[in-house]
């Protein structure tokens, strides 16, 4: 399929956002050809979806509307995203996604526009692990379910902590960045399983590093939808937002499956999500979203008093 990539931001250089980019760089070992002309492409993909500047972008969307609706997606891993167009979305709540607009894929990732490059050098788990722990995390306290976390009594053979206050993922000059991105690694290695809370968005990158780690995940998220393609409950561990209480009982219980759970996670990360298969993984989805897209269409042209200018406030707000 050939795919064409527009960005609704412009770089200082007066080219495409970092995540065409990024998406570009991907597609380099992809099954699909990225082609410069939209009009020669079967599929448009409108990404950079907060970038740019809100009037200009905002503008440029609309016309790639007008001359691509019919083959026109979105690519769109905002935090929070507003239902713009149909398309792929990384943190869509569940409650959000109706039939023909919206497919959940992974945070592309793994490459040198990322900050995790602690991550980056250790996507090659260890042959042989033996965790002395039952399962970490480590992250910023961003609301619940985290803040729950933080307030339990947790196992001794755990580890938990807040890093609000020494680590800050976005800031790689601070003196802690090198270390704590270490700190970060070092610790899920040692973990049975790893908790993969909600933050500020319904999905985390945190849940795909745990994946290429080897590491079994714990997902805690109620309205996060799964990326198509891998059997999550053969690998993952589900708890609800009303039962982080349980969760050193229900990881006890499930200590033995450690292993098993962690290779089946890491054979599912190479399989969809390591960086050869990411864009694959990413065009598959919005084919299967395709033949009932219009629906979506529709539904997006109906609500754009309202998501246009929420659209173009948040580009305000976060100046992003």
């Amino acid at each position: 399929m050939k795919v064409s990539l527009l960005s609704m931001a412009t770089a200082p250089d007066g080219g495409s956002g970092p995540q065409a980019r990024h998406l570009k760089h991907l597609a380099a070992t992809s099954t699909h050809v990225v082609c410069d002309n939209p009009d020669e492409a079967d599929l448009v993909l409108m990404t950079d979806m907060r970038g740019g500047q809100p009037f200009s972008s905002t503008a440029r969307f609309f016309a790639a509307v007008r001359r691509y609706r019919c083959k026109l997606f979105v690519h769109n891993e905002a935090p929070r995203p507003i239902r713009l167009w149909p398309g792929a979305y990384t943190s869509m709540p569940r409650s959000r996604i109706v039939p023909g607009f919206a497919t959940a894929i992974a945070y592309p990732c793994w490459t040198g526009c990322l900050n995790r490059y602690v991550v980056s050098r250790s996507t090659a788990p260890p042959q042989s692990r033996r965790p002395d722990l039952l399962y970490s995390f480590l992250g910023r306290d961003c609301g619940n379910p985290r803040q729950q976390l933080f307030r339990l009594d947790h196992p001794n053979d755990t580890v938990v902590r807040d890093t609000s206050t020494i680590y800050d993922h976005w800031n790689s000059a601070s003196a802690t960045y090198d270390r704590m991105q270490r700190e970060y690694v070092d610790t899920a290695l040692r973990s049975k399983f790893s908790l993969c809370p909600k933050g500020w968005a319904e999905s985390s990158i945190r849940l795909y590093e745990m994946m290429a780690l080897g590491v079994a995940p714990v997902i805690i998220a109620d309205r996060w939808v799964p990326p198509v393609g891998p059997d999550w409950p053969s690998f993952a561990v589900f708890v609800a937002e009303r039962d982080i209480a349980l969760i050193p009982d229900m990881l006890t219980a499930l200590g033995s499956e450690w292993k098993a759970r962690g290779q089946t996670a890491r054979a599912a990360w190479d399989r969809y999500f390591a960086p050869k298969r990411q864009f694959d993984s990413l065009i598959h989805a919005l084919t299967v979203l395709r033949p009932d897209a219009e629906a979506g269409r529709n539904l997006a042209a109906a609500m754009w008093p309202v998501t246009v200018p929420a659209t173009m406030i948040d580009k305000l707000v976060h100046g992003h």
